[in-house]
């Protein structure tokens, strides 16, 4: 079987497959830096990143990769400078530098990657602030983690605090997605068993410390057992 990213052009709402491009093993995550111009693959071989212009991808960095990390949730910050990525195997959160410019890895002896230990191994998906001052996690049964973030530091963790929203359900929940809106204003949590009938969308006010307050309403649901993935559009709705 050979791995592939397929690309998609999008016209009314209808998906046509534009073309399929071969990765090096097993894709396990992608996400778009926030310039649109790369995209980021992990494979079970690592890391690899892409070129992106007119819909057509390009590898990059030699076709090398910038991480071994077989990342399964990846997101890049608002400055293109910090690609962060997780595992469900490793425990921490990663922050790799990455040139804004060649999205080519800057970790040497003196520029190394950073980490913070995580609360727990599961890891479904994770979310950066586009403020840049939080990385959420959403941590299957151990709900939704916020980390604080300062992507202008060497080391954007720092000495990072982080603070648990707990899942609705906790004998059968799971926090399995999570997205924060264009203004900071909401954060955005896909939970397994969030209301009676099955999966929920939960919406929470974000706080200046990074602590979530539920919005009246909420959860909604979802019609299923997810959502596994949210994408919030650009207006600031989902």
């Amino acid at each position: 079987t050979t791995s592939q990213v397929i690309s998609y052009s999008i016209v009314s709402g209808v998906l046509t497959e534009s073309a399929a491009y071969s990765v090096p093993s097993s894709p396990l995550a992608i996400t778009v830096a926030p310039n649109h111009a790369f995209l980021y693959v992990s494979t079970l071989n690592g890391i690899y990143v892409y070129t992106v212009s007119g819909g057509t991808l390009a590898i990059g960095n030699s076709g090398a990769a910038i991480s071994g990390d077989p990342a399964t949730a990846m997101a890049v910050d608002s400055t293109d400078g910090w690609l962060v990525e997780a595992s469900g195997t490793s425990g921490y959160l990663y922050a790799i530098p990455v040139s804004p410019t060649t999205r080519t890895s800057l970790v040497s002896s003196t520029v190394p990657v950073e980490q913070v230990l995580l609360s727990g191994k599961t890891i479904h998906q994770l979310a950066i602030s586009p403020n840049n001052e939080f990385v959420f996690v959403a941590a299957g049964t151990n709900g939704t983690e916020a980390y604080t973030f300062t992507a202008a530091n060497a080391d954007p963790f720092g000495t990072a605090s982080y603070v648990v929203n707990p899942v609705v359900n906790s004998t059968t929940g799971s926090a399995v997605s999570v997205a924060v809106d264009a203004s900071n204003r909401l954060v955005y949590v896909g939970e397994i068993a969030a209301v009676s009938s099955g999966g929920g969308l939960r919406a929470f006010a974000l706080g200046a410390a990074g602590g979530l307050t539920e919005i009246s309403g909420s959860p909604y649901p979802s019609g299923g057992s997810g959502p596994y993935s949210i994408l919030p559009k650009a207006t600031n709705d989902v």
